[in-house]
Parts: structure tokens; sequence; C-alpha cells
């Protein structure tokens, strides 16, 4: 059972890239958008988790002004 090619390049850029050789935009692009997902789930579980401590806290929803 094989990768899919991207995955193959991917892994291959990767490596160029650790060994300091020329790494393509579409890999570095591709880079940019697989960090940005775990920010993008962290920043989601933070807003749920402030707003879950305001009903718990406040008993209620957040109010405008408070930070959340």
């Amino acid at each position: 059972m094989g990768l899919p090619p991207e995955i193959n390049t991917y892994i291959k850029e990767s490596v160029d890239h650790f060994l300091g050789l020329h790494v393509t935009k579409e890999i570095l692009e591709l880079k940019l958008i697989a960090s940005e997902e775990p920010l993008r789930r962290l920043s989601n579980r933070l807003r749920r988790v402030g707003r879950e401590s305001c009903e718990v806290v406040y008993g209620g929803e957040p109010v405008a002004g408070r930070i959340v």
C-alpha cells in the first residue's frame, strides 16, 4: 500500500527543506495550511471553554464587556 503522490511529495520536500535544499512554494503553502489548522482548533476550544466558564461563574450567557 503506497502513499498518495501528494504525501510522497510533501515528505520529500520536507526532508529537502530540513537539509537546506530548495523547497517549492506549494510545499510551503501546504505547511502553512497544516500549521494553521491546530491553531484554529485551539482558538475554537478556548472560546468554548470561555463561554462554559461564564455559564458556570455567572449563571448564564456571556455579557457584553466581559472578556471571554
